[in-house]
């Protein structure tokens, strides 16, 4: 018996800027995050978690 099944993913990769200073140029961050499924708006919101923490 063979049988195949079908896994959905949805896959995110984020480029967020966060405002430098002075002395600071600004900076970029990257996010990434993958989920099971159909979840765009979960996956977005882990990514920009990603990027606010690393």
């Amino acid at each position: 018996m063979n049988v195949k099944q079908l896994i959905t993913i949805t896959e995110v990769q984020i480029v967020n800027q966060f405002k430098g200073s002075k002395e600071l140029p600004a900076q970029f961050t990257c996010g990434y995050d993958m989920t099971f499924g159909y979840n765009e708006r979960k996956a977005m919101s882990m990514a920009l978690v990603g990027a606010a923490t690393s």
